[in-house]
């Protein structure tokens, strides 16, 4: 598959001005990678065989109160940080 720059350029509203050859060349390059993976052989791959091993979360709040936590805060009402309304 190659790329047609001036198609791919007005689709995405891209202004390709300078090195147009180096971005075709890497776009095409893109797209060759592409092509491999479609080809690989998804049967020889265990899908769990990749899950990330997550370490378990531990709070460790080295002793500290909530009264310590908040005695910078600008803002503070009823044990909370004061914060700017962020949604209408």
């Amino acid at each position: 598959m190659t790329v047609d720059i001036e198609k791919a350029a007005a689709l995405s509203k891209l202004e390709i001005i300078d090195n147009r050859e180096a971005v075709e060349r890497q776009m095409n390059d893109i797209f060759k990678m592409a092509e491999i993976l479609t080809q690989l052989d998804e049967a020889e791959y265990d899908e769990t065989e990749h899950i990330a091993l997550l370490r378990e979360d531990i709070i460790d709040d080295n002793g500290s109160s909530s009264r310590d936590v908040l005695m910078n805060a600008a803002c503070t009402k009823d044990g909370s940080f004061c914060v700017p309304k962020a949604v209408e």
